[in-house]
């Protein structure tokens, strides 16, 4: 099983914070969610974080407020990354995706994501690249 992030803090490299989101976080290994949890919590985000898609699901149905981002692995048991996005934009249609991946890029890239509208992060992935993917898929 490939390597799938890094805790790297970009030395020198300070964050702005950007104005709160609302992002569902989805990825079946427990030590990925908690991390990148904890980025974006310290980055100022709400972050509904889960290691089920079909959990990540129910959240979104009970979550009162506005989802802004999905951030999931691609490959999960049960549900796929690009499944999952597909069933979100069901209850939250303006949220945006970023879909993460420890598989080979050209794995990945030939799943045609261009027609399915999300971004793909390649883990490993430091905070700086997880957060400078999450402020360009939400159009910041």
């Amino acid at each position: 099983m490939p390597e799938h992030i890094t805790i790297e803090e970009d030395p020198g490299q300070e964050l702005e914070p950007p104005c709160a989101a609302t992002i569902l976080l989805v990825d079946d290994e427990e030590p990925i969610v908690m991390m990148v949890a904890l980025f974006l919590r310290r980055a100022g985000h709400n972050v509904l974080a889960t290691t089920s898609p079909r959990d990540a699901l129910a959240l979104a149905s009970r979550h009162r407020g506005a989802i802004n981002l999905l951030i999931s692995d691609v490959m999960m048991p049960d549900i796929n990354g690009f499944v999952l996005a597909e069933a979100l934009r069901e209850t939250a249609p303006c949220a945006a995706c970023v879909l993460m991946s420890g598989y080979a890029a050209d794995i990945v890239h030939s799943l045609d994501t261009a027609d399915r509208n999300v971004a793909l992060l390649e883990k490993p992935f430091t905070r700086r690249e997880l957060l400078d993917a999450v402020n360009a898929a939400l159009g910041r």
